[in-house]
């Protein structure tokens, strides 16, 4: 490790093999030492690991680590205490600047903060898949981190019982300057959040200046109306921010979804634009711009010349229908390999 370590930028730690019905079990107080070996890491990714801490665990000396991704943690030991375990993890990474931390599984007894000095190093959260058994983990996440610090934070929402508990979250990052709001995995059932939606409390950040919001595109029925009402009116809680300059709108294709670009297309005419245009202009004055980025999986690409009027078209009609006062409207089509999610 002594000759390789100090060429290792990205370390990659999976703690389930093929066939295995459990994740692998590692003490915390290991990862810290390997990293010792490692004095040019810059991102650290941990996936369903089963952690435990035996006795002190202490800050890790690798100070070039920048990015913490933690996925499907688990701390399932007899006794154990999920809550304890991540506190740990995270007081020894006490100089990462993004954390990405979703789907958490494990012990989460009730948290007992100790008295340790806040994280204020980190300036950028991810945070998602926090089913309902694992939600003391944002409370956490609030003894352990400096929010004040934030300034950037992503959330991935799944279940509308999840928003009070990151409006706790929100409420405290009084500096964040970016958030973004994915609701392309919020269940179609929920046919109307309108009353949850504050509790978001994305109106208490003084410094907000950018809101992007992924939405998912659906095959034009009732269900997809209801979820794009549900994406103005999460638009809609944010017309008394006094700082917010740009909105940005990322609606998500999924190939699943369809079975050509005509679809597509089809889906996107059926969406009420004027009640986007709506909302938009009912926005502060210091919103400057909208961007409205229309992903696409490369294998639904236009593949002919109808597909290509197609694309012009539904193109005109967004703009025809967006005619906003004071807000300039930025829309792309972007095919790519992959849908990015959080």
């Amino acid at each position: 490790m002594h000759s390789v370590g100090r060429f290792i930028l990205n370390l990659c730690i999976y703690g389930r093999n093929t066939g295995r019905s459990k994740p692998h079990s590692v003490e915390v107080r290991a990862i810290l030492a390997l990293l010792e070996f490692l004095p040019h890491l810059k991102e650290l990714s941990l996936y369903w690991l089963d952690l435990h801490v035996y006795g002190k665990a202490s800050q890790s000396s690798c100070f070039s680590l920048k990015k913490l991704f933690l996925a499907g943690i688990y701390s399932n030991n007899p006794g154990g205490n999920g809550c304890s375990t991540l506190s740990t993890l995270l007081q020894g990474f006490s100089h990462i600047h993004t954390l990405n931390i979703r789907d958490p599984t494990a012990t989460w007894n009730d948290y007992t903060p100790n008295h340790t000095a806040q994280t204020r190093s980190v300036k950028n959260m991810v945070i998602g898949h926090v089913h309902s058994d694992a939600y003391a983990v944002y409370g956490v996440l609030l003894h352990v981190l400096s929010m004040q610090s934030l300034r950037s934070l992503d959330l991935l929402l799944s279940k509308p019982e999840q928003l009070n508990w990151i409006g706790t979250l929100v409420s405290c990052a009084h500096g964040v300057q970016a958030v973004t709001a994915d609701i392309t995995e919020l269940s179609m059932k929920f046919e109307t959040l309108h009353p949850q939606w504050s509790s978001l409390c994305l109106v208490s950040l003084p410094a907000l200046q950018t809101f992007e919001l992924r939405f998912p595109l659906w095959i034009a029925s009732p269900y997809s109306l209801s979820q794009w009402k549900n994406a103005i009116d999460l638009l809609a809680s944010l017309s008394s921010s006094t700082s917010l300059e740009s909105i940005i709108m990322q609606i998500v294709c999924r190939e699943s979804d369809f079975s050509a670009f005509k679809d597509v297309v089809s889906a996107l005419e059926s969406l009420q634009w004027h009640d986007l245009q709506s909302c938009i202009n009912h926005m502060p004055s210091n919103v400057k711009i909208m961007t409205i980025n229309i992903v696409v999986k490369s294998s639904l690409r236009p593949s002919g010349d109808q597909d290509i009027q197609s694309m012009a078209g539904i193109n005109l009609t967004i703009e025809k229908e967006m005619k906003m006062q004071s807000v300039k409207l930025d829309l792309h089509f972007m095919f790519l390999q992959a849908i990015p999610l959080l």
